[in-house]
């Protein structure tokens, strides 16, 4: 159904300001799909802006960047630095590989 995709990476720079202000619930929305579909979504790129206007969102990012389905970096090689059991000291989850078989990040067609 998705080619093999295990991560959803989605650019900041694709997201409204209704995806952070947690109040609207398009955050939620998005993440549980993707958790839904058993798939990991990432949202890469700079969310400071979005992060000092929010207290919520502070904690919801914090406490997602601490599980394993749902993440904020800050690019794709962190994100892939996380894939690779890297970030944070974090072990690779049960359905990641060996650095022998690096898994790679797919964007959506700009």
């Amino acid at each position: 159904m998705f080619a093999g995709a295990s991560v959803i990476a989605l650019p900041v720079s694709r997201l409204g300001a209704a995806f952070f202000q947690l109040r609207t619930g398009l955050a939620g929305e998005i993440a549980q799909k993707a958790v839904d579909y058993r798939l990991k979504l990432a949202v890469i790129g700079d969310i400071s802006r979005h992060l000092a206007a929010s207290s919520a969102l502070r904690d919801w990012v914090r406490e997602a960047n601490r599980g394993r389905e749902i993440w904020f970096e800050p690019s794709l090689g962190s994100l892939a630095a996380r894939l690779d059991g890297r970030a944070g000291g974090l072990p690779p989850g049960p359905s990641q590989t060996t650095s022998t078989c690096r898994r790679r990040p797919v964007l959506p067609p700009s």
